[in-house]
C-alpha cells in the first residue's frame, strides 16, 4: 500500500506572539475522511443504516459539527455528509449497510488536510482571511462554515473559544498555510 506524505510535512508549527496574544498554526494529525452522498429517495434507507451502525440520527444542521462514533460528521449539502475519524468498526458497518440504490461514498483520506489555528489571536488572524462573521455569538463553539482562504474553498470549524480548524484540499494546503502565516505576521 502506498503511504503518502503530508502536504504540510515540510512545515513546522508556526507560533506568533504580539504582546499577550499568541497564535499557533499546526497541521492536525492525519484523519480519515469519507464523503457520503445520498441519492434522491434514499434518505430513509441511509438514516436507518446510520442508526444501526453509527447510532443516533443523521445530522440535520449545515452549520453545526455533530459527534459520530468517536469522530465528527458535517452536513455539507442537503444530501451530502463528510465524516471525519469515525471509528473504523462503525464506518465499515455503515458503508457495508448502505443500499447501493440509496447512497454512494468516497474515501477522501488522502485528499484532505486539516490545519489547526489556536490562541488568543486566532479569531483576529482568521478575520483577515475569511469573509464570515467570526464573532463568538455568531460563530459559536461547534459551528462550521464552508468558506475560502486565499481563493481556496474549505471548511472552517470552531472547536473552542480560541481553537479553529480549517479543512482544505490537500493540493492547496500549503497555499492556505502560507496565507494564514502571512496574516499572522501582519497581525504581530
Amino acid at each position: 500500500m502506498h503511504n503518502s506524505r503530508s502536504a504540510l510535512a515540510s512545515q513546522r508549527e508556526f507560533v506568533a506572539r504580539a504582546g499577550a496574544s499568541v497564535l499557533r498554526i499546526a497541521a492536525d494529525p492525519s484523519s480519515r475522511w469519507i464523503q457520503l452522498g445520498v441519492y434522491p429517495g434514499g434518505h430513509d434507507a441511509v438514516a436507518a443504516a446510520w442508526q444501526r451502525s453509527v447510532g443516533g440520527e443523521l445530522p440535520t444542521s449545515a452549520r453545526t459539527v455533530a459527534p459520530a462514533a468517536g469522530g465528527r460528521v458535517y452536513r455539507i449539502a442537503q444530501d451530502q455528509y463528510l465524516l471525519r475519524d469515525v471509528a473504523d468498526a462503525q464506518a465499515a458497518a455503515l458503508l457495508s449497510a448502505l443500499p447501493e440504490d440509496a447512497a454512494g461514498w468516497t474515501d477522501l483520506t488522502g485528499s484532505r488536510v486539516a490545519i489547526r489555528i489556536t490562541g488568543s489571536a486566532a479569531r483576529d488572524v482568521l478575520s483577515q482571511c475569511v469573509t464570515i462573521d467570526l464573532h463568538p455569538t455568531v460563530f459559536v463553539d461547534g459551528a462550521f462554515a464552508q468558506t475560502g482562504i486565499h481563493h481556496v474553498g474549505g471548511l472552517l470549524e470552531r472547536n473552542g473559544s480560541d481553537d479553529y480548524g480549517y479543512i482544505a484540499l490537500r493540493t492547496y494546503a500549503l497555499t492556505v498555510w502560507e496565507a494564514l502565516t502571512d496574516a499572522a505576521q501582519r497581525a504581530a
